[in-house]
């Protein structure tokens, strides 16, 4: 049809739409780098408050914490990789929906809509991309499954950056002006677009999951251990540390009607995983023929596989995994439960916490109580109040 335009005005507005699919996945890939980057300072310096959920929602991480608190220069490296495989994985996604039939010609309000969900696809591919791959090629002491666990979280929380801020991209490629109907010269610069974005990526996912080893390497060096984490030969080894003592050095002085040791029995939960987090619960149930009172904090003390402790920092309060922050008086009755929370960042590379040393308040007899954690002794664990436990809890 004849539009009354002719063909070097066809040609010239043709030239100025071919780059802005380049320029969308360009855009979307600093834009998940300094999402990324801005959440993961903030939440930093806000430690584990109130704010780190609010950070999350407005600031998705983009990467695991312990990835921007990688040995130089990997903590660089290695989100700026991830950015581009982003950013390759847009810009391939865009060109092949730019690349059907219509999309020339259809609304702005279309396109935006198209290219916004494009992002949220891209963003999820390129979290279970590196997980799954790191995990299988460096699966770490703890083996596939710690590794793999954190794929579908890491992928719900890029997918949300990709729905809160996929709309960059989304709007720079809304904002090409439509071809004339006829002109063949997107679908040609389509192909060629997504023949470049789908080398990109193949090669930079290559790249990423291939230094991971070498990443692992220079964490274990950096931490005092050998490049191949095997330990090195010594003359005299080292001693020893002897295991937690039975009650702690530091006792508080029991309310009255507090349960005792021999009042209660305490277990521990599973350990749930989200978002580079970790956490159990400790739960205790009174064993004898009246009610007791439990007040203030669990005291908690960490050893290794041969008994020896594990010097692990502590902090009282809730967390972001949840847990009651301020102590309060939790009266249990007779066959009752009461719970508080343990919580830590995975990724630890220290020591490995094997025996978890438990008593219902510091000054009472500890009960040592076996589970299968990542948690090692270069994280730190918050402890949350005794509370009440809520419907479904363990």
């Amino acid at each position: 049809m004849d539009t009354g335009e002719s063909i070097a005005d066809r040609s010239e507005r043709a030239a100025r739409v071919r780059p802005v699919v380049p320029i969308a996945a360009v855009a979307g890939a600093v834009v998940w780098l300094l999402v990324g980057l801005a959440g993961a300072g903030l939440s930093w310096s806000a430690g584990t408050s109130r704010y780190s959920s609010v950070i999350d929602l407005v600031l998705p991480p983009t990467a695991p914490p312990v990835v921007w608190a990688q040995v130089a220069p990997w903590n660089v490296v290695q989100p700026v990789l991830v950015a581009v495989l982003f950013g390759a994985l847009l810009g391939l996604g865009l060109a092949l929906v730019a690349g059907r039939p219509g999309w020339a010609t259809s609304s702005r309000l279309l396109r935006i809509g198209a290219a916004w969900l494009v992002a949220v696809f891209a963003a999820d591919l390129t979290a279970l991309l590196w997980t799954v791959g790191t995990a299988v090629v460096d699966p770490g002491p703890n083996g596939y499954m710690w590794v793999l666990r954190d794929a579908i979280p890491t992928a719900v929380a890029t997918g949300w950056f990709g729905t809160v801020w996929g709309w960059v991209p989304a709007v720079i490629v809304g904002a090409a002006p439509r071809l004339p109907a006829g002109s063949t010269s997107r679908t040609r610069a389509g192909r060629r677009t997504a023949a470049v974005a789908g080398a990109t990526a193949l090669v930079v996912a290559v790249v990423l999951i291939a230094v991971q080893p070498t990443i692992a390497r220079d964490a274990r060096v950096a931490a005092g251990g050998t490049p191949d984490g095997l330990p090195t030969e010594t003359v005299t080894p080292t001693p020893r540390p002897a295991a937690p003592a039975p009650v702690a050095a530091d006792p508080v002085t029991p309310g009255a009607g507090w349960c005792s040791a021999e009042d209660v029995q305490l277990s521990l939960s599973g350990v749930d995983g989200a978002l580079g987090h970790r956490a159990m619960s400790v739960v205790l149930v009174n064993r004898s023929s009246s009610a007791c009172i439990v007040d203030g904090f669990p005291d908690v003390a960490f050893a290794a596989d041969d008994g020896a402790t594990v010097a692990v920092p502590l902090e009282h309060g809730a967390s972001y995994m949840g847990g009651a922050a301020t102590p309060a008086p939790v009266t249990v009755a007779p066959g009752a439960t009461a719970v508080a929370a343990l919580s830590w960042g995975a990724g630890g590379t220290g020591e490995a916490v094997s025996t978890f040393w438990l008593a219902p308040y510091a000054g009472a007899s500890r009960t040592p109580l076996t589970a299968d954690t990542d948690l090692a002794a270069d994280a730190t664990v918050t402890v949350s109040a005794w509370a009440t436990p809520t419907t479904g809890s363990d």
